[in-house]
């Protein structure tokens, strides 16, 4: 047995280790987002749990058994797992393949639409194309063939979206903290030339992403989001 079958052997015994002492604690909450993805990922029976090695396990937990597993094929592959950003309520994990961005302190958190937003720019030339219109969420997507640009917008409780993967591997710029009009902001650029803003207003989480835009334009754009009257 080599060596890095060996080190895998040892963390996946540690592993099922963690799995009997986590199956002990209280179940944590998690956003429903999360919770809609474990569901399409693991195959979710219609009690919301699945089977490991013969046991019966919530879905809840689940989906931390699922994240360790993806915690430790990263280790296994080679990738870092640290901490690189950290303010307020906000963490961003960064794993290498991907980053884990974390919000707390959401209890007093609307979890549903109770206002609108949008972007306070002329939209005239592009197109309109509404993804997901939901109680926890609004996602829209407006292009502009002719000039080649796209902007989608996305408004969402906090609740739906506390703990989310951001397309950051091989990103052209790394997440980093940004001021969106007095208000801590998250701006990264993927390696798809994807330019992407992450802020917080009223309680509720935007995602604004461009394509053909430059960071300080698409920037101004983000700073006209305005409640619906």
């Amino acid at each position: 047995m080599s060596e890095d079958e060996v080190s895998a052997l040892v963390l996946k015994m540690q592993l099922n280790a963690d799995i009997d002492e986590y199956s002990r604690l209280p179940d944590h909450k998690f956003s429903m987002r999360f919770e809609r993805k474990m569901k399409k990922l693991l195959a979710a029976s219609k009690d919301n749990s699945f089977e490991w090695h013969g046991r019966h396990i919530p879905l809840r937990k689940a989906f931390v058994i699922a994240l360790a597993s993806v915690i430790l094929t990263a280790i296994l592959t080679g990738a870092s797992l640290l901490i690189y950003t950290l303010w307020d309520k906000y963490r961003i994990k960064d794993l290498e393949i991907y980053s884990l961005l974390g919000i707390t302190d959401i209890d007093n958190a609307p979890t549903t639409l109770e206002d609108r937003y949008e972007l306070g720019i002329d939209l005239s030339g592009y197109t309109k194309k509404v993804h997901i219109d939901e109680y926890f969420e609004y996602f829209v997507q407006y292009r502009n063939q002719n000039e080649g640009k796209t902007i989608t917008f996305d408004q969402i409780t906090i609740d739906c979206y506390q703990n989310v993967f951001l397309n950051t591997e091989d990103a052209i710029i790394q997440p980093k903290k940004i001021d969106i009009n007095g208000r801590n902001g998250i701006f990264f650029e993927t390696k798809y030339e994807n330019m992407v803003y992450i802020v917080e207003i009223d309680s509720y989480i935007f995602e604004i992403i461009g394509t053909g835009f430059s960071e300080n334009e698409l920037l101004k754009i983000v700073k006209t989001v305005k409640k619906v009257k």
